[in-house]
């Protein structure tokens, strides 16, 4: 099945199931219509119980724009997670990242995994040149409250990685057997991980590599337009840089559309300033719309939403006033 694979190329993986065939798809459009040369890349979709009618589409399209697809069936995932985990509001189907070491083939040193939710700006080839050093695997610092990491044993100054864009040492992960510790972290929580299989990645993976920010600009970095209320928003100590912030609002290379605030372009209300990019890939075949999904929420959160963005030095001096009283 993977007779072909050249070294020297950037390798991609994604995860998904039919729920979302339509965001994966607009990632992997987005990878081809930004891609200098396509030829350097190869994308590895792994697919929890996807028809056989949208895998036949998949490789109908990658062949047409001569991107190097392959598709991996996971269809026994429930099987291989432990029993008592709980899914909560996620899907299932996002802690296959925890087994990129198993799926992929052995001869992959490194690959870039990314969220179904994210849409690439730039190319992305400088990563093959990337220096991970020694660390199993490195992301992009998250805008994560103290009181999350202290919920699976971090400190409060513990760095912490937001999981939807990780450049992961395979080779490392294979030689550590780095899914049994994830599986015994779980078992460690009775399946019920802050945050899920993000929760377990920071948990496991205390040392790891940073990023540079514009490599996942997850949607809180546009929602807040001060640095200084970025940081006591999210209580932190520390952060990128003010200058480092801005680049990467201005000069994203990878959009991570998070719900947080402006909640996401496939729905009818979305306050993201991004959102064009997303909007304009979906009317693109396969799987195009041009009608968007009814929003999750209702008028509450869509009134919470517009009062947060267009009245934002309001909101924050009534909450630190607040905060101020509280204490």
């Amino acid at each position: 099945m993977f007779k072909n694979i050249k070294m020297g190329k950037l390798y991609i993986a994604y995860a998904t199931d039919e729920n979302y065939i339509q965001h994966v798809t607009v990632s992997i459009k987005s990878l081809i219509k930004v891609a200098k040369d396509i030829a350097q890349y190869e994308v590895y979709l792994l697919a929890n119980n996807l028809a056989e009618s949208t895998i036949a589409e998949l490789r109908n399209f990658s062949d047409k724009n001569h991107l190097s697809l392959y598709i991996i069936r996971v269809d026994n995932l429930k099987e291989i997670l432990p029993e008592n985990i709980n899914w909560g509001k996620l899907s299932i189907t996002t802690y296959l990242r925890l087994f990129l070491a198993e799926f992929l083939p052995p001869v992959i040193d490194k690959v870039l995994y990314l969220d179904c939710d994210t849409v690439i700006i730039q190319d992305l080839t400088y990563l093959k040149e990337y220096s991970m050093e020694d660390f199993l695997v490195c992301g992009v610092e998250d805008t994560m409250p103290p009181e999350i990491k202290e919920q699976i044993g971090l400190k409060k100054s513990d760095s912490y990685i937001n999981a939807g864009v990780l450049l992961v040492n395979l080779k490392k992960w294979r030689d550590t057997k780095v899914s049994k510790h994830f599986m015994s972290f779980i078992d460690h929580f009775n399946g019920e991980v802050p945050f899920g299989d993000q929760g377990v990645i920071n948990g496991v993976l205390r040392e790891h590599g940073i990023l540079p920010l514009v490599y996942n600009v997850h949607s809180p970095i546009y929602a807040i337009y001060k640095y200084n209320d970025l940081l006591r928003f999210f209580s932190l100590d520390s952060y990128y840089s003010p200058d480092e912030v801005e680049r990467a609002k201005k000069s994203p290379i990878i959009l991570h559309y998070t719900a947080l605030f402006v909640d996401r372009p496939w729905f009818r209300f979305c306050l993201h300033p991004q959102k064009k990019y997303y909007r304009n890939l979906l009317k693109v075949p396969p799987f195009a719309k041009d009608r968007l999904q009814k929003n999750q929420y209702g008028w509450r959160r869509k009134f919470k939403m517009l009062v947060f963005s267009y009245l934002q030095p309001i909101y924050f001096v009534l909450k630190y006033s607040k905060d101020r009283i509280m204490r």
